[in-house]
């Protein structure tokens, strides 16, 4: 038999699932800040008082999106790493451009790179641990780099994952990136990619070192 309170848990989290995916929708339709939680509750449906049991604000379901987003990506990160045996930098470099952009599609599924400028601090700090695992991965794999030679045999690779999580910022809602003439909002998705490249390789190919033999 089923544990009663198993059965709870497994009803909760269906109910947070309805309500995030219906949430999603509607921020992709009508932007952020132009649904209501009364059009949320309508989307589930439920009473909009059963919605505020769950989730005190709009804010609080973008938060729980992004959570979620980021444990995708520790997922596809590891994912990524445990598959590598060699040329880590190169495997580095595709798992890097593929969080920025995925998180690039995350934001404009939801259309919200202006409300996360406020919600930013909240969702670092519900969301830390995942970062801090994030950045685990970036230095496994600059580890496994220098372990095969890859990289110069005096990077410090614990300051380098630092280095690497604090400019890749830049590539992340609201985009204040340091590459190109200053923007507004959004970057367009070519100019997005060709800057994320041109940054990647500039960072990661200063690294290198002679490769073992």
């Amino acid at each position: 038999m089923v544990p009663a309170e198993t059965k709870t848990d497994s009803k909760a989290e269906a109910k947070i699932e309805k309500i995030v995916d219906a949430a999603r929708k509607l921020f992709h339709e009508n932007g952020f800040e132009k649904t209501t939680m009364e059009e949320i509750a309508r989307a589930v449906p439920m009473s909009k008082a059963t919605l505020y049991t769950v989730f005190p604000n709009k804010e609080d379901i973008l938060l729980t999106i992004c959570e979620s987003h980021c444990a995708s990506m520790v997922k596809m990160m590891r994912s990524i790493l445990e598959k590598t045996d060699s040329d880590f930098l190169p495997a580095l470099q595709t798992t890097l451009k593929k969080f920025v952009g995925s998180v690039y599609e995350e934001s404009s599924s939801v259309r919200t790179p202006d409300t996360l400028v406020y919600v930013s601090a909240r969702i670092r700090s519900r969301a830390h641990h995942k970062f801090a695992e994030m950045k685990n991965v970036i230095q496994s794999f600059l580890d496994a780099a220098l372990g095969e030679g890859e990289i110069s045999k005096d990077t410090d690779t614990t300051l380098q994952t630092e280095v690497i999580a604090t400019m890749l910022g830049a590539y992340l809602p609201p985009y204040d990136r340091t590459l190109a003439v200053p923007q507004e909002g959004r970057p367009d998705r070519k100019v997005f990619d060709t800057e994320v490249d041109t940054f990647l390789h500039l960072i990661l190919n200063g690294l290198r070192g002679p490769k073992r033999k």
